[in-house]
């Protein structure tokens, strides 16, 4: 007669979310077991931790900017799938999609955002760190463009750093990751828009 397992006694979680030991009973229709298998292949985690994970990020808590910010990436993606659609080619690959989808993230930006007109006020933080630049530096961080390109160039840096392989690594690398992001969900970004499979361009 087969001995029935101890409880607590199954092979213990390992991941993002280790120590697990609530468990929790439902039914999901096979589609969505589907999407979750895949996600979790996608992401290198168990199924059990990429449900957890997405629960965790429906339940937090959300401030005043994360919801507007959210409001924004939901237009971009609204705005980007539908251009796509029309042209039926992938902004990654297709030089007039991509352009369309560069032109529709700052005309959504443009009309949701402040007005830029005349001189554009600093904000105090900006102020502050241009200080400690080199004036040639400081003079394009305390830009919008400047301010907006340092930003993106180092999102850029980081999600190529956190998709690449690991291998040793050189001067050129980036040693901190300076979003407040985790490192897999980097990575995770980095490998869905196609980084170490086509040559990375910085322009």
């Amino acid at each position: 007669m087969a001995r029935k397992r101890a409880a607590g006694a199954g092979r213990k979680p390992k991941g993002e979310f280790a120590g697990k030991s609530a468990t929790i009973t439902t039914r999901i229709q096979p589609r969505t077991r589907a999407v979750l298998q895949a996600a979790a292949g996608a992401s290198g985690r168990s199924l059990s931790q990429e449900v957890e994970f997405r629960l965790r990020a429906s339940l937090q808590r959300t401030t005043k900017a994360q919801r507007r910010n959210r409001a924004l990436a939901f237009l971009i993606t609204v705005a980007v799938e539908g251009i796509e659609e029309e042209t039926g080619r992938s902004w990654l690959d297709d030089p007039f999609t991509s352009g369309a989808v560069q032109h529709a993230i700052g005309h959504i930006a443009l009309h949701f955002g402040a007005p830029i007109e005349g001189d554009v006020a600093i904000p105090p933080p900006i102020t502050e760190a241009s200080a400690k630049m080199p004036p040639d530096f400081a003079r394009d961080f305390c830009t919008p463009e400047g301010f907006g390109g340092l930003k993106a160039y180092r999102l850029i840096a980081e999600v190529q750093q956190a998709a690449r392989p690991p291998r040793a690594p050189n001067e050129w690398d980036i040693p901190i990751f300076f979003t407040p992001q985790p490192i897999v969900a980097l990575a995770d970004a980095g490998r869905d828009l196609g980084v170490g499979l086509k040559k990375e361009k910085w322009t």
